[in-house]
């Protein structure tokens, strides 16, 4: 597998080629490829998630009305902006099942989003104007400027944030990651450690919900990428939260840290 580039994307031939092994063992039409991506601008001496506001991810403990805005009013659907003009939300409603929701964008005024989510796991530009990319960062958030659940960040198409939450209905199975470390400021010797974590007990793959075992850890030199392969996939029952965590654990100042790991999931009931 190739290493990461976390401005153009690597390539992934050999866990996509297990993750279309898997589809095929598991002999359900019903499965899919889920690539998920991170990306952290400086992570120094504290742990922090791989996304875009940084920090440690929180999760919504029910059901929460959100609206979506951006921090650029060229980010609008109507009137046509340069950036931005629709988004779809991949969120999971209150019994964790996926809905999808394309918003209009209306630039620096938040837009509510209808169906009330527990989760997002994803935000992507499905409508854009000359500018081709997002002018702003687009936010996920609650509702009347709350809590920041999810950040697509200016100049992409797709957000670059490190946490999944398997369906509800679903079932999934955790193939492989990759992660690469650069640095921003300080000593170019910096190193990090990088943790793929979830919401399952390591032991008797049972979900614990609020608790995130670590599943796998890379230690990592400025400019230097990892990756591992799990033969036979880490098994993520329904509702698993997944998360790419980080640290700079030798050196000084602050390390640009980049992910992407691979899931297949497939219909909870087709292997009961």
């Amino acid at each position: 597998m190739a290493s990461l580039d976390p401005f153009t994307g690597g390539t992934k031939n050999i866990i996509e080629s297990s993750a279309v092994f898997e589809i095929a063992r598991l002999k359900t039409a019903n499965s899919n490829i889920i690539n998920m991506t991170g990306l952290n601008l400086a992570i120094a001496g504290t742990r922090e998630d791989l996304q875009t506001q940084g920090a440690t991810i929180t999760f919504p403990a029910v059901e929460t009305s959100m609206e979506v805005v951006s921090s650029s009013t060229d980010d609008d659907g109507a009137p046509a902006g340069t950036g931005a003009q629709k988004v779809k939300i991949y969120g999971l409603d209150v019994n964790y099942l996926e809905v999808v929701q394309e918003i209009i964008l209306n630039g620096t005024t938040a837009v509510a989003i209808p169906t009330k989510l527990i989760r997002v796991n994803h935000i992507i530009t499905s409508v854009v104007g000359a500018g081709g990319v997002p002018a702003g960062n687009i936010s996920v958030q609650t509702a009347s400027a709350g809590t920041v659940w999810r950040v697509m960040a200016l100049g992409v198409n797709v957000d670059e944030n490190s946490h999944y939450t398997v369906p509800g209905n679903r079932k999934g199975m955790l193939l492989g990651w990759e992660a690469e470390i650069l640095t921003v400021t300080g000593a170019i010797t910096s190193a990090g450690t990088m943790r793929i974590e979830s919401t399952v007990n390591p032991i008797d793959h049972t979900l614990v919900p609020g608790i995130f075992y670590e599943r796998d850890e890379l230690l990592l030199q400025n400019d230097h990428s990892g990756e591992h392969i799990f033969p036979g996939g880490l098994y993520c029952p329904p509702r698993t939260d997944i998360k790419v965590s980080g640290i700079r654990v030798d050196g000084a100042g602050t390390l640009l840290m980049a992910t992407d790991y691979t899931v297949v999931i497939w219909d909870d009931e087709l292997l009961e």
